[in-house]
């Protein structure tokens, strides 16, 4: 018979738990706004204060488009900067980002969509149909 996996309570977690995604940037932008985040393959890069404003862009459009923390937006993206943008920008608009692998198709594909009901999505335009 397969022993049972352990259990924790939350006073038995070591440590604090780490902070959420969104506090992560904001506290990069605070005091490394002009050092770089990401830099790219084909040469695109941008520092914690560009970032933080795309992501802010995007997380505003969500909300001007209806949604409210908690909902779920499915991302269409390959590895690119628009990734980046949609992924930080759910963060910081409280959104949960559900990554769409984008090789999948058919039946597999609507499974996926199906089962996590976004209420929006954000594609790259291979994807967007």
């Amino acid at each position: 018979m397969a022993e049972a996996a352990p259990t924790l309570s939350a006073g038995e977690w070591p440590g604090d738990p780490a902070p959420p995604l969104a506090q992560v940037l904001l506290d990069r932008y605070d005091d490394s706004r002009d050092r770089p985040f990401i830099a790219f393959e084909n040469g695109e890069s941008f520092d914690y204060g560009q970032a933080v404003g795309r992501a802010a862009s995007i997380a505003q459009a969500l909300r001007e488009a209806g949604l409210a923390p908690g909902d779920r937006v499915l991302l269409a993206l390959d590895n690119c900067p628009a990734f980046i943008d949609a992924w930080f920008g759910c963060a910081l608009g409280g959104f949960v980002m559900v990554p769409l692998n984008t090789l999948l198709s058919g039946r597999l594909l609507e499974d996926v969509v199906k089962r996590s009901a976004p209420r929006a999505v954000v594609a790259q335009e291979p994807y967007a149909a």
